[in-house]
């Protein structure tokens, strides 16, 4: 989060609600229109809310390793959230900062676990120190808490609590995660010195970390993405039976969730996994094909 996204101290929760808004709207360009067209006002709020607590921990990790103050900087960032988020679920205390003005109501609304906000500022935190995985398993330990809640939060406001429901999310939020990793891959290791992909996988390809900065991307490379596609590929096939058991509301945005992660991994394919020259996204106007699709509650 900049100095410009750094907001005063709010005392109302209209007030709260309004800078998430801005804040979410202005970090992600299709946020609103497609909040509008399968949102009520309420959810939006919910959605807004999260968005501003879970962006707002990453960018304040992130800006200290940028700006080169280090890995314990990025955790003291980290500590003003822990502090708000404390306040959230303390009785005697009360948050300041609007996100978590805003983010008290949700929680409040619909009674939303604090592990889960938890386990999202553990993973930035581990984000400073652990920047390598050995394993697929040690990998998806990491994304149980960077990914994983994001899916549950959006079913805890809609009113689901199944443990069948929270592991087909989890493979739906770990499968975006992923197909992420594989679109960053030569950034992550250039910019942030991270690499996302497991270290096993990597030596069953061939594939040295140097290779990430290579252009175009090398075979060993690419063969080791479309592995780790077909992994992703699995965890949205396993998580496509959720959008089968829930509500109409909730269908349409999980259309657009599990549709996108689908497009994107489309697109790698189609550019045959040439990420080392290039990031590779799903074009608008699949995208627009995709909302579309969405609002008529109609699953790629």
């Amino acid at each position: 989060m900049s100095e410009t996204d750094t907001p005063r101290q709010t005392d109302t929760l209209a007030e709260a609600q309004q800078w998430c808004a801005s804040f979410a709207t202005k970090h992600r360009e299709n946020f609103d229109v497609a909040s509008k067209l399968l949102l009520g006002d309420e959810l939006r709020h919910a959605y807004f809310a999260l968005y501003a607590f879970a962006r707002g921990a990453d960018d304040r990790a992130d800006e200290q390793l940028e700006s080169g103050d280090g890995a314990s900087a990025a955790n003291r960032a980290l500590d003003e959230w822990q502090r708000e988020l404390n306040s959230v679920y303390d009785e005697n205390s009360a948050p300041s900062h609007p996100a978590f003005v805003a983010l008290q109501d949700v929680v409040e609304r619909h009674h939303i676990e604090r592990e889960l906000f938890q386990r999202m500022i553990d993973a930035f935190r581990q984000d400073q120190f652990i920047k390598r995985y050995e394993t697929w398993s040690d990998l998806r330990e990491y994304t149980a808490g960077s990914a994983d809640p994001v899916g549950r939060w959006v079913l805890r406001v809609h009113g689901y609590r199944s443990p069948a429901m929270d592991a087909w999310s989890d493979a739906i939020c770990t499968g975006l995660q992923l197909v992420n990793f594989l679109q960053d891959v030569r950034e992550d290791f250039e910019k942030r010195d991270r690499v996302y992909l497991p270290k096993k996988d990597m030596r069953r390809f061939g594939v040295e970390e140097a290779m990430f900065s290579v252009s175009p991307t090398i075979e060993p490379v690419r063969e080791l993405l479309r592995y780790e596609a077909k992994r992703a590929e699995y965890l949205f096939a396993t998580g496509r039976e959720l959008l089968d058991n829930v509500d109409p509301k909730l269908r349409k945005q999980l259309i657009l969730f599990h549709g996108g992660g689908r497009l994107a991994l489309h697109a790698l394919r189609k550019a045959d996994y040439d990420v080392c020259s290039r990031h590779i996204s799903a074009s608008r106007m699949s995208r627009a094909a995709l909302l579309v699709r969405a609002v008529r509650g109609k699953p790629l």
